[in-house]
């Protein structure tokens, strides 16, 4: 199913005009404006576009997951907007003039020209760029010590890039940190779940502290939705401490996938998993990859390309040496193994390969910062404070039981 711009366009001229007070949007068939269910992001109702008499326009949010204005999250309440301004809703982004964009159509994660220079002057990233496109199953690999994880998180915006700009679904990373942060999911490479905890206390407090004013049905419908996904349901009532590796790791993930993220960073997810843990674990981030949720992942493991649309390779010093299909990339190195690729990215062997890649892709070199970035808390202080408090309270109460 897909939204007819000319459905859309024809719908606001009636608002503008004044010939309708009121636009829904929303997935239910009732609404003005029907939007795809996709990834569970849109609520039935999602919002209301009204018209006031006055000739001013106002966004009445209703959903689970907010509707964007201004870069900013509007959860449950109505925001003034001009009939320019553009929203968004889910993965679209609109105008009451009638402007319409699927974000799934532009790249899911662009840079140009990043760099990363930490505070001794060390360069641990040099100029590099990325195309990686909506909906792919994406690895990042390379010798030990070469820079993957770093390029993770300037990706992400974990650790923002020294120089260049990077671009989530067009927009500025850093100049829209506070909107998109929403969209990011990021699990790094050590478990952070508190393990005293069941599976499902841990989804419901951070359910609770990321979902703002999510009901208690809103929430229980959402965990059993990502529990299911990554088949860890029946593990629901489990503490995390007693799960497999390959489990909490699952919810790890899980936890992420609370706010229908738009791309989803794993830092080595099938580091501590066994080879047949490791082959369910990556059909299900094909699943989430096949059902819009862009996956970049960094590994140390060849046996996970089988599962990868595109790979990007990094040789020793932080150089990028090849972006492309993870089927090719034996032949581009002009080797048998894996091994032997690994080989030819360190030391001196390296820099042939380097000026190959930058010569192929005329690396950007944009000099300039990254936009400086102006955060604000992701929900309401005094009740992150009370679920924090309360997720506190019941890890104690677990220790004891």
């Amino acid at each position: 199913m897909s939204i007819e711009i000319n459905n859309i366009t024809n719908k606001f001229s009636l608002l503008i005009k004044g010939e309708k007070s009121k636009i829904a949007i929303g997935r239910l068939s009732s609404c003005d404006i029907v939007i795809p269910e996709d990834k569970n992001e849109i609520s039935r109702t999602h919002c209301i576009v009204e018209s006031k008499s006055d000739g001013t326009f106002f966004i009445h949010d209703q959903s689970t997951n907010g509707t964007f204005i201004k870069k900013q999250k509007v959860l449950k309440r109505s925001v003034k907007i001009g009939i320019k301004e553009y929203f968004v809703v889910g993965q679209y982004k609109f105008s009451i003039s009638g402007q319409f964009q699927d974000l799934y159509k532009e790249a899911a994660v662009k840079s140009f020209g990043i760099e990363k220079v930490y505070n001794n002057e060390f360069k641990a990233l040099h100029t590099s760029s990325v195309d990686m496109k909506a909906g792919s199953l994406i690895a990042i690999m390379g010798p030990s010590g070469c820079g993957k994880s770093t390029l993770l998180k300037t990706l992400n915006g974990e650790s923002p890039a020294s120089k260049g700009v990077v671009k989530i679904f067009g927009f500025e990373l850093e100049e829209n940190y506070n909107f998109l942060k929403n969209k990011i999911g990021y699990v790094p490479q050590d478990d952070i779940i508190h393990k005293e905890l069941t599976v499902k206390q841990s989804l419901y407090y951070a359910a609770k502290i990321r979902l703002d004013n999510a009901s208690g049905i809103e929430i229980e419908n959402k965990i059993k939705r990502v529990l299911s996904e990554l088949d860890i349901w029946e593990k629901r009532d489990d503490l995390v401490s007693s799960l497999s590796g390959g489990q909490r790791k699952r919810v790890s993930i899980a936890v992420e996938l609370l706010s229908d993220p738009w791309v989803l960073f794993l830092d080595e997810p099938t580091s501590p998993l066994d080879p047949q843990t490791i082959e369910n674990f990556l059909g299900i981030l094909r699943k989430l990859a096949n059902n819009n949720t862009t996956v970049v992942m960094v590994t140390h493991k060849p046996e996970d390309l089988a599962y990868m649309d595109e790979l990007i390779i990094l040789s020793q010093g932080g150089h990028m040496v090849y972006q492309g299909s993870a089927k090719n990339y034996l032949d581009y190195f002009e080797s048998k193994s894996p091994v032997e690729v690994y080989a030819k990215l360190v030391d001196k062997s390296a820099h042939p390969w380097i000026v190959k890649y930058n010569e192929e892709h005329n690396v950007d070199r944009i000099t300039e910062s990254s936009s400086k970035r102006k955060t604000t808390t992701k929900a309401n202080s005094f009740k992150q404070f009370y679920w924090l408090s309360r997720r506190y309270l019941n890890i104690k109460l677990n220790v004891l039981n």
